[in-house]
């Protein structure tokens, strides 16, 4: 017998799968999110659905930055002192 419906245990479980996230926190942020407006989840989803297409990496300094972007703002900075 199934307690919770499936997309509420499926989305704990993700949770769940993040980093210093316990059972209890996943419950916690799975039932907090059940209680909000639904713009609420449909902004999260949205945020989660971009990320990976959304970011690249800086060829020089790794970090992050936007798709399609070779170096980042902070390395590009002409005021920036880029002797060894």
């Amino acid at each position: 017998m199934q307690v919770l419906p499936p997309a509420l245990t499926e989305l704990i479980e993700a949770f769940g799968a993040l980093p210093g996230v316990g059972p209890r926190t996943a419950e916690r942020f799975a039932y907090y999110l059940t209680r909000r407006d639904s713009n609420v989840t449909h902004k999260l989803s949205d945020s989660l659905a971009k990320l990976h297409g959304g970011i690249g990496y800086c060829k020089k300094t790794f970090a992050f930055v936007p798709a399609g972007q070779d170096l980042s703002d902070l390395y590009t900075d002409p005021r920036r002192d880029k002797k060894p």
